[in-house]
């Protein structure tokens, strides 16, 4: 008898760029699909406005223009740009291993050629609908010549409730072109059913389809114990303050990591998507603004606390994909604004783990349920 070959499907999603929540989710979605059967090729594909603008390491991190730059400027780029290469190693460690993701695409006829003996695309998990982003383009919404035919999507998000209006009839007819929509956050469920015209599921992040016990394999434990762990995505001096004062009351220290680098305690370690998962896990606190922040206190039962962002309106209209899962699990004790010093307060929520876990199990049923049909749509059964 003849094995029945394995359907080969392209999952396109942020997989490639230095952020521990977008390579973790993408690491996920990946381990659930081959669960159910199929042969997943992670798509590396990166637009050439992104490339362009990523082509000096730093630049974005300094946006004066150069020649402004002064000595003690010009050092301090020269050294994050090598904690920076330290940093990416990891990564391209992880993606490589665990991703198995090739050399960039930059180009919708690259794409092409990679996704020509595919058998289906899937699109998400993480903002990839977001054109706020400069990374995002009409290829992840499969806009891209000789895109598979049999087209889905898991979990993706717009990243805001509203969607931008010369974008509107380009985004309509490619989802209208998708066999299955799911989206992440209940404000994307309107946005997206709008736009393509079909029913749209609400589904969770796929960082929160495995259990701790599979994120604990994968993780490296830290060099240190006893520490509150800041994860933001913007720097903040209310929560770093926050931090400092319950650190003090608990005899605790602190270790901070702002968009991916460590503030904290020395600048030394580099950290990878491996090394942040160990540093979460083995928090005693965690305090964080960041969606994944959220999503892995909530794997690893930590005592948690959410500061909501407020420092612009593109901001606040990101809080959207915060504010989805705090309210499918009832957390929104756990929510404090930016702009709240908590005057001199330091308590925190308690959260009861018992009930988020029944809620989780419930809605990985229905997220198992989802692939399973895409699985089974693939193979024409």
């Amino acid at each position: 008898m003849t094995k029945k070959r394995r359907k080969k499907v392209g999952l396109f999603t942020f997989s490639w760029i230095d952020n521990p929540g977008s390579v973790l989710q993408a690491y996920a979605l990946k381990t659930v699909l081959e669960e159910k059967g199929l042969s997943v090729s992670v798509l590396n594909y990166q637009n050439t406005l992104w490339a362009d603008f990523r082509l000096i390491r730093g630049i974005d991190t300094f946006p004066r223009k150069i020649w402004t730059w002064r000595k003690k400027k010009i050092y301090k780029w020269r050294k994050l740009e090598r904690k920076h290469k330290e940093k990416m190693g990891l990564y391209e460690n992880f993606q490589k291993e665990y991703l198995k993701i090739d050399s960039p695409a930059v180009k919708p006829d690259d794409l092409s050629r990679r996704a020509a003996k595919l058998d289906a695309l899937i699109v998400g998990s993480d903002q990839i609908w977001n054109y706020d982003l400069p990374l995002v383009d009409s290829c992840y919404f499969a806009g891209f010549p000789k895109a598979p035919a049999k087209r889905y999507s898991y979990a993706a998000s717009f990243g805001k409730v509203d969607f931008d209006e010369e974008r509107v009839s380009e985004a309509s007819e490619l989802l209208k072109q998708f066999s299955r929509i799911s989206v992440r956050e209940k404000s994307g469920q309107a946005l997206a059913e709008r736009l393509s015209g079909k029913n749209v599921s609400v589904h969770l992040d796929p960082t929160l389809l495995l259990t701790a016990d599979v994120w604990e394999k994968l993780e490296t434990e830290p060099p240190l114990r006893n520490y509150v762990f800041v994860y933001l995505r913007e720097k903040s001096d209310v929560i770093s303050e926050y931090a400092q004062k319950i650190a003090s009351e608990r005899g605790l220290q602190v270790v901070s990591i702002i968009r991916g680098k460590m503030t904290s305690p020395e600048e030394k370690e580099a950290l990878g998507p491996q090394e942040w998962l160990g540093y979460i896990h083995h928090a005693d606190i965690v305090l964080t603004n960041s969606f994944h922040g959220i999503c892995f206190s909530l794997i690893f039962e930590k005592e948690f606390k959410v500061f909501a962002l407020e420092k612009s309106e593109w901001r606040k209209r990101s809080n959207t994909r915060l504010e989805s899962i705090i309210e499918l699990l009832d957390l929104q004790n756990a929510v404090q604004p930016e702009s709240d010093d908590g005057s001199g307060q330091t308590a925190l929520p308690e959260i009861q783990y018992e009930k988020v876990n029944s809620i989780l199990e419930k809605e990985r049923k229905l997220a198992f349920e989802y692939i399973q049909e895409i699985a089974e749509d693939i193979y024409g059964k």
